[in-house]
């Protein structure tokens, strides 16, 4: 079978995109090291003002504020004017810089997309505003800068999101951190040695933060390889008392902008909370990141838990089942009850874990080890990510909170490879809810609110649509206690562990001995090899001329499922229309518009499926 079209496109066009270039492999190799040593110990004989003095450098990649990350050597933070500063010296160096930097943002600090506090800005100056030098009543604003702290090696430069919210420390933090180390070969330093730090330069509270302070501090090599901008203001001299340090703080190697291929929620800011449309993130990814993490914690998963794909297939009853408990706010207050009726119903264990109590890695292990996960929604539920394929995720919503618009945990569990199943419960009676319209407006209360305003939220009957992040009706509802209706709790676990089962019979079809590719990742089809081309004779036509092409099939064809096809494109020399061909053999010859004294293009590729390979090298074919 053959099909064909007449092109007038123009002569095929191959793109070659150019990979930004790492200035520095960092500790990758003995000579690496040896260089580095020899210019720290030139360097050394300098003052940090003349190191910065020689000027700073950026290389950046990336066509947006939303995709640009950039490397800079000598950047230098303001600690008093809370300020990024990039100085023009004569070893200055700058690629992939947009034409508007300011339009609207350079690129963002955090892994969160356009939000107007997470954006990174510089402020360019000459490099001799580091000489020191009188003022003049006609430069009265003139200043002259002293590093006060100059750090070498490697940095990655970032904002913590909300560092006082598991979900946000685990989404918009760890996992794209994690990320930015693996793409610039940060992560092996871990274990071979080498060093590179995080300088988080947002202005949160360390003690906000200081629940979660411990888990960043498992992504980098050695104990003090986390700088907060309260560090930031020590090194640049500034002392208690509101002063923030006068000097500068350069470093040597700064990486900017957080990877974003594995976030998959967007929060609200510019329309209602929903999944990222064009995600890159799958399950594949997110338990790389697992495994880290849970390496690194010491968490060691059950033989079972990792092999629930292998089960027999008569094993109908779950392992163990987690109940997350809370005690502060949105309580299950029937929680004792509903242990014992899920525990009878499902012919298991509960565990009722306190997310108030227990430990982070404790919980970690309960939930890696665990069948089913049953909660509250909230940032709790995050531990969804250390469930293990064939496991089930039970999300209970208070009344009025729609399931269908809070989707962070169904998108997680339903990204490609994860194979967790997902079932929500709604409390559809108001008679079982407790509200709160007395406690601090952050945590859902009302006093704030007219009279009318606080009729209409506590009279409505399903939250309405909004943007993050102090809708009024939403911290109401959210906020509220709960006495969950048993029987239909019941029957929607039972639902999820039956998705749970029949995601487990699937996994039992994956030869995972062959491959580990999964359906969410796509293998191309190879450049065709041994492509030639020969003059025929028609034996049909008096004599006519004709093109006889053959070539080697994709070597890699094996590995890919598909109907195949072969594409050719076969164009007179010093034209620009071609003729373009698709047919299933491997041998063909072509006579339709060959003429004899005549020179030819050819290009052939490979398609499979959906997928189209790279077209071979031209072959030049004279008739």
């Amino acid at each position: 079978m053959i099909s064909s079209r007449r092109g007038i496109a123009g002569c095929f066009f191959l793109a070659i995109v150019a990979l930004w270039l790492a200035t520095d492999r960092g500790s990758d190799g003995d000579d690496d090291e040896a260089s580095k040593r020899q210019q720290n110990e030139a360097a050394s004989s300098l003052s940090p003002n003349d190191v910065v003095a020689r000027g700073s450098s950026v290389f950046c990649q990336g066509d947006s504020a939303r995709t640009r990350s950039c490397r800079f050597k000598n950047l230098c933070y303001w600690p008093s004017n809370d300020e990024f500063l990039f100085f023009h010296g004569p070893e200055t160096a700058i690629d992939g810089l947009p034409t508007q930097r300011f339009d609207p943002a350079f690129l963002d600090l955090s892994s969160v997309s356009d939000h107007n506090t997470q954006h990174f800005e510089y402020t360019d100056l000459p490099a001799s505003t580091l000489r020191p030098r009188p003022r003049t009543k006609e430069k009265e604003f003139e200043e002259s800068f002293r590093v006060g702290a100059y750090e070498r090696g490697r940095h990655v430069v970032f904002n913590r999101f909300n560092p006082g919210n598991f979900m946000h420390v685990l989404h918009d933090d760890l996992l794209p951190i994690y990320f930015t180390l693996r793409q610039n070969q940060l992560i092996d330093c871990l274990t071979t040695g080498c060093k590179y730090r995080l300088v988080a330069v947002d202005r949160h509270n360390d003690d906000d933060g200081s629940a979660y302070i411990d888990l960043y501090q498992l992504l980098v090599p050695f104990d003090d390889g986390i700088l907060t901008r309260k560090d930031l203001i020590q090194l640049g001299g500034g002392g208690g008392g509101g002063d923030a340090g006068s000097n500068l703080v350069c470093f040597e190697d700064a990486i900017v902008g957080l990877s974003k291929l594995s976030t998959w929620y967007q929060y609200g800011f510019h329309e209602p909370q929903g999944a990222i449309p064009d995600t890159h993130a799958t399950g594949n990814l997110l338990r790389q990141f697992v495994a880290f993490f849970k390496e690194r914690l010491g968490v060691v998963e059950s033989t079972a838990s990792s092999n629930r794909y292998l089960f027999p297939k008569d094993n109908i009853k779950p392992g163990s089942i987690v109940l997350l408990s809370r005690s502060m706010n949105r309580i299950i207050l029937n929680e004792n009850e509903l242990s014992a009726s899920v525990s009878t119903k499902m012919e298991t264990s509960v565990n009722v874990l306190s997310v108030e109590t227990t430990s982070l890695r404790d919980q970690i292990v309960a939930v890696a080890n665990a069948s089913i996960l049953i909660g509250m929604h909230g940032s709790s539920l995050a531990l969804a990510l250390f469930l293990g394929e064939g496991s089930a995720l039970v999300e209970l919503f208070p009344y009025a909170v729609p399931a269908s618009e809070y989707q962070p945990y169904k998108t997680l569990t339903g990204l490609p490879g994860m194979n967790v199943a997902y079932q929500s419960w709604e409390n559809e009676c108001e008679e079982n809810t407790i509200t709160h319209p007395d406690y601090p407006s952050a945590y859902g209360g009302l006093g704030h609110l007219s009279d009318v305003e606080r009729d209409e939220i506590m009279t409505s009957r399903r939250v309405r649509r909004h943007l993050c992040c102090e809708n009024p009706e939403w911290l109401y509802r959210i906020y509220q206690d709960t006495f969950v209706d048993i029987s239909s709790v019941l029957t929607v676990v039972k639902r999820a562990w039956q998705g749970a089962i029949h995601i487990q019979d699937n996994l039992k079809t994956i030869d995972r001995t062959v491959t580990s590719v999964g359906p969410w990742q796509k293998i191309f089809p190879s450049k065709l090899r041994n492509v030639t081309c020969v003059v025929v004779r028609s034996k049909d036509d008096g004599g006519g001329i004709g093109l006889r092409l053959t070539w080697m099939p994709s070597w890699n064809r094996a590995y890919i499922a598909g109907e195949v096809w072969y594409e050719v494109w076969i164009q007179e020399e010093g034209k620009e229309s071609y003729d373009a061909y698709k047919l299933q053999a491997t041998e063909y010859t072509f006579f339709d518009n060959i003429r004899r004294g005549t020179s030819y293009i050819v290009w052939v590729r490979s398609v499979i499926g959906n997928l189209e390979g790279p077209f071979s090298g031209s072959l030049q074919c004279r008739t």
